[in-house]
């Protein structure tokens, strides 16, 4: 039969019971304030991000086209004699259009068509500007310039 060991005076309590030491911080192993506060700050992120998407979720239409619009600015005239137009072209959709064309024509008095130019954009995301130019060997501000949104494909 074992023996049970006493404890006499002077002998180190278990480290199980032993009491703080110095230096040791008073934490008492459970979670602290700090750690509390990032927690909530992580939650309050991640509930932000997930509420977004489900916002972002239920708006969108299921079919989302690109909506697409060109405006020509002031013409300007360039050392070589030819005439460029500079173009901002907006997407108010949800979705990118890829591969966009925009072309320009003059046009005369009776509507004839005198000159045309083309140009096409890699993508024009969703809700922002690209700008470019179209270039023309006719003075556009002596003509009517038309401008229009040609087409786009799928990203």
């Amino acid at each position: 039969m074992a023996r049970r060991r006493t404890k006499t005076a002077g002998e180190q309590p278990d480290k199980a019971v032993r009491t703080r030491q110095r230096g040791q911080p008073k934490h008492d192993g459970g979670t602290s304030p700090w750690e509390w506060a990032a927690a909530g700050i992580g939650c309050l992120i991640l509930g932000a991000i997930v509420g977004y998407l489900i916002y972002e979720g239920t708006i969108l239409p299921p079919q989302a086209y690109p909506e697409i619009a060109v405006v020509g600015e002031t013409p300007v005239a360039l050392s070589d004699g030819t005439f460029l137009v500079p173009i901002e072209v907006e997407n108010h959709g949800h979705v990118t259009g890829a591969g966009v064309g925009v072309s320009g024509a003059l046009l005369d008095a009776d509507g004839t068509v005198i000159e045309e130019s083309t140009v096409t954009f890699d993508f024009v995301a969703q809700h922002s500007i690209a700008r470019g130019g179209l270039y023309f060997t006719a003075d556009p501000r002596e003509r009517r310039l038309v401008l229009r949104v040609e087409g786009y494909t799928d990203p």
